[in-house]
């Protein structure tokens, strides 16, 4: 069994609810929306954790998800780290950050359009247009991953 232990305090956790957050000082309790999953990894034996740990570990390694840190003298490709616990997010919280991850994409393809067509960003601000309001529509082909 997993013992899931709460953060040191002043901490964020996404699956607990500690100190000043809670209704007691001394108290932990498990946010609503990850109880039943938080049921469940504290009943799954650390062993099975592991081999997903394992089996996750081999396949970033398969398919290349890794960076190299220059000037490192061992040269050796090490995993982007992750975890295999899942992040469990309500609904209302997405929808804020939808909404953000939604408006960066849109600012970076328009960045992207502009760089390969107008090239106003690099003038800005020695070329001050008269129109600002004037928006770059990004080509199919010049846009971040992930946008709508």
């Amino acid at each position: 069994m997993l013992e899931i232990k709460p953060p040191p305090g002043g901490h964020y956790d996404e699956m607990l609810v500690t100190g000043s957050d809670a209704s007691s000082a001394a108290a932990t309790t498990r946010r609503p929306h990850d109880a039943a999953y938080c049921d469940w990894l504290r009943a799954t034996p650390e062993q099975s954790l592991a081999a997903r740990r394992a089996q996750a570990d081999l396949l970033f390694r398969r398919i290349g998800i890794a960076f190299t840190v220059y000037g490192d003298d061992a040269g050796i490709a090490r995993l982007i780290p992750s975890c295999v616990i899942p992040r469990i997010i309500p609904a209302a919280e997405w929808a804020l950050l939808e909404h953000g991850l939604k408006q960066r994409v849109t600012a970076i393809n328009r960045f992207l359009a502009d760089i390969d067509h107008e090239q106003a960003t690099a003038r800005w601000p020695h070329s001050a247009r008269a129109d600002r309001r004037q928006r770059a529509v990004p080509d199919q082909d010049a846009r971040c991953q992930g946008a709508a």
